[in-house]
């Protein structure tokens, strides 16, 4: 038996999210101190603070959706309450602000639009849209929520064949074209202006898909609903409220899988799975309505759709919405204060790895003092930076850390549940921290257990990997169209299985790590079980290696060969050889984990998250 004593800060209250599993426990000096008697060290846990249960069906026919009521509540205790900022550079360098009651005025001329041109009743409720990130991708996505139809967001990068593949799957009833859209706002220095929004760049590729599949006659253009008629007012706001939407067991959003391993499935997600996705991430990321966050994401992935604006809205925070430029970035935190556009002070930054290793990448080509400044006055007090959709390299997280003070967050999702795990957001003790290469632990509503691919059983042994498979109200409902595809996902007992291998570690690390997907990040070589992750994680320690993929490439006498792909800092780098590289792996990595097939090339394609398609890359060693 050991006695261990936690001290507290004595301006923190005790966290509610530190569970202890010792015999017995007791609190002196106002709760500051916690004695508690244990067998060992390992007895401390932590965990995330419990959120508010959703809206009962009565809640819901009174107040409608979850987050349409929270932001209507914002909008009516403040009119003026901005919602968004976008930066409108292409035309003359300002910002335009947009409110909550604007963009709730907007949202519900367009549901009124819906509910009068809808042509009957189908199973499937859905409205396609493409729109630039901003202001009029809000308004249609919470239009069609408040008509009672789900969201179902085109990608800025589709083309025309991959969007057939998406209209064919969700057969929307409306296909939404956004641009040139007018809103009265105001910019930095209170002037009224009204630039119109943005055209998508891929506007022809939707009017082609949808014209090759017959559907032209569903295609509306956003600017003849929204931008012709009086706003709505206040009292008029359609919220989801009223029997529109009979039940959170409806669809609200259909976003399709990334398609890194196979065809993009279409993943239903209800609107009782974005409540829970979203108050487990305010609960344990500690939202308030004074956040200020940075939104670079695309909208047709839960990182930029939930993470950032669901729950930005559902607090009543505020969004800044800009294209990525990762030299604009630094010269715009370094003189914050005296830029042409003044913002207020940005304290989230959530972003996908890749943005991170090109910011980095600037700041090397910058003069120290622009990147010192950027630190000083604006990163280095941010409360909150998150990694996330794809695996964050060590490397990328230390050296941001050295810079910046900033130890990134990295938290582990997928597109059919969003968030399953997460590091804390508060470091308060020695067990409770972020650990470079792990994800954390399950968020509030959220199960996970780990099997073994081979026996199906649950594994109990800390140390061990296997799939990690996850259950509870965040998890979608179904694969739109693929009854076959839903009933392999998911086990007999209800937990969805992700395919991706992790591994628990206790003792003080608490946390999981993942180890990649089994169906690509595995590699099985000589009777061994390699992770693709760990050996990438060593190889981008390399001084000239910029960005590496390590896969398996089939092989008669090993199974599968590791393979690399890599691009290097320099062009004008040495020559990188096998035989360079066994002598750079041999202290780090085992002589099997060791890449015996090698490519450089001058880019690695990858989709608008971050993520590489190693099954595409295989083909450069044939």
């Amino acid at each position: 038996m050991r006695l261990f004593l936690l001290q507290l800060h004595p301006c923190r209250r005790l966290p509610r999210q530190l569970l202890l599993h010792g015999r017995q426990w007791s609190t002196c000096g106002g709760g500051q101190r916690l004695f508690f008697a244990s067998a060992s060290p390992a007895a401390i846990h932590w965990s995330f603070p419990t959120p508010p249960p959703p809206p009962t069906a009565s809640e819901l026919q009174d107040q409608g959706i979850p987050i349409l009521h929270q932001a209507a509540k914002v909008a009516s205790a403040d009119k003026t309450r901005i919602l968004l900022s976008e930066w409108k550079h292409e035309q003359d360098g300002t910002v335009e602000t947009v409110s909550y009651s604007q963009v709730l005025a907007k949202s519900s001329l367009f549901a009124r639009y819906i509910l009068q041109q809808q042509q009957q009743e189908q199973q499937r409720k859905l409205v396609a849209h493409l729109n630039v990130p901003g202001w009029e991708y809000v308004a249609t996505q919470w239009g069609a929520w408040a008509a009672g139809y789900g969201s179902v967001p085109l990608a800025l990068s589709q083309t025309a064949p991959e969007m057939e593949h998406v209209l064919t799957q969700a057969n929307p009833q409306f296909i939404v074209l956004g641009g040139n859209c007018r809103l009265s706002g105001s910019n930095t220095t209170g002037k009224s202006i009204q630039h119109p929004t943005r055209q998508p760049p891929n506007a022809k590729a939707l009017l082609q898909a949808a014209e090759n599949l017959g559907m032209t006659d569903r295609v509306v253009p956003f600017e003849t609903v929204v931008s012709q008629k009086p706003d709505v007012s206040e009292k008029d706001w359609m919220l989801g409220n009223g029997g529109v939407l009979q039940s959170l067991d409806e669809p609200a959003l259909v976003l399709f899988t990334s398609g890194t391993t196979g065809k993009p499935k279409a993943a239903v997600i209800t609107h009782r799975n974005i409540y829970h996705q979203v108050t487990d991430l305010v609960a344990a990321w500690e939202w308030q309505s004074s956040d200020v966050a940075l939104h670079l994401l695309p909208l047709h992935h839960v990182h930029g759709v939930i993470n950032l604006l669901s729950c930005a809205a559902f607090v009543g925070a505020r969004l800044e919405f800009q294209p990525f430029d990762a030299t604009a970035l630094w010269n715009q935190w370094a003189q914050p204060s005296s830029s042409s556009v003044s913002l207020p002070p940005t304290n989230i930054l959530m972003a996908v790895p890749t943005i991170y290793a090109k910011l980095l990448e600037a700041a090397d080509t910058l003069p120290q003092e622009t990147v010192q400044k950027a630190v000083d006055n604006t990163l280095s007090s941010m409360r909150l930076q998150v990694s996330g959709s794809a695996a964050l390299p060590v490397s990328v997280l230390e050296r941001w850390r050295n810079l910046t003070g900033q130890t990134l967050l990295e938290r582990y999702g997928m597109t059919e549940f969003a968030m399953a795990l997460s590091n804390p957001y508060r470091e308060d003790n020695t067990v409770q921290q972020r650990r470079p290469g792990y994800v954390g632990r399950p968020l509030p509503s959220v199960q996970v257990r780990l099997v073994d691919t081979d026996t199906q059983e649950v594994i109990e042994t800390e140390g061990v990997s296997g799939e990690l498979q996850v259950k509870g109200p965040t998890v979608f409902q179904e694969y739109l169209n693929r009854e076959d595809a839903t009933r392999e996902a998911f086990t007999k007992d209800g937990y969805f299985a992700t395919g991706d291998i992790a591994q628990f570690d206790g003792g003080e690390i608490q946390s999981y790590r993942i180890l990649g997907r089994a169906s690509v990040d595995i590699i099985k070589s000589g009777g061994h079980k390699l992770s693709a992750l760990e050996i990438e994680r060593e190889l981008l320690e390399h001084p000239d290696i910029a960005e590496v993929a390590i896969l398996g490439i089939p092989d008669d006498v090993w199974g599968e060969r590791v393979a690399m792909v890599c691009r290097l800092k320099k062009a004008d780098s040495e020559p990188l050889t096998l035989e360079g590289l066994r002598e750079f792996c041999g202290p780090r990595l085992s002589k099997y984990k060791v890449p015996s097939r090698l490519q450089v090339v001058s880019d690695i394609p990858k989709n608008a998250m971050g993520k590489i398609n190693k099954k595409g890359l295989v083909k450069l060693f044939d």
